[in-house]
């Protein structure tokens, strides 16, 4: 399936790390870029709407852009589908238009309308969290995930950016603070 630049896709996996000796199951935000195939990962220890908007915030904020559309694997975290129809919450509702993105949202258990997301998700578990990272902090932890995926970036055949760049957006000059949005 081909995927138009400027669009991401976006899932979650699960991985383990070491945080201040403790092992943990950690949700793994992987964004991917399927058109160059940049891939970028943020741990969490759930998949809430603030999970998901804190990673996108942190990922756009790294790269320095943002996508025209974002694809979700489903609403989990983020809305709530019924039938056919999502409903997204507030929080993330007003994290995408403060980045003026567009949304889109798979079928259930339709792995192959986002199979570069499904993909990144196996690389990066095995390029970056076998065997299981110890860190001392989360915040450690996704430091470390962005400064590899950057260099897996550079290991790549094209220079990083090269096929989405002029597909983006610039990110806007103000910050979303996704915890203003907290209840």
């Amino acid at each position: 399936m081909e995927w138009p630049p400027g669009t991401i896709q976006v899932d979650f996996g699960q991985a383990e790390a070491f945080i201040a000796g403790i092992r943990t199951v950690l949700h793994v935000l992987i964004v991917t870029f399927p058109f160059s195939n940049m891939r970028y990962a943020q741990a969490y220890r759930g998949e809430t709407a603030e999970c998901v908007c804190h990673g996108l915030r942190t990922i756009f904020e790294h790269v320095g852009m943002v996508p025209t559309m974002m694809v979700f694997d489903n609403a989990t975290g983020i809305g709530k589908r019924i039938a056919k129809q999502v409903v997204e919450t507030t929080l993330f509702s007003a994290f995408r238009l403060h980045y003026r993105a567009h949304s889109r949202y798979c079928n259930p258990d339709s792995r192959h309308e986002k199979g570069s997301v499904e993909n990144a998700m196996g690389f990066l578990r095995r390029n970056l969290l076998v065997p299981e990272p110890e860190v001392t902090s989360l915040d450690a932890l996704n430091a470390m995930l962005l400064a590899r995926c950057d260099e897996l970036a550079e290991s790549g055949p094209l220079p990083p950016w090269c096929a989405d760049q002029r597909f983006v957006r610039p990110r806007p000059c103000s910050v979303f603070t996704v915890t203003e949005y907290w209840v």
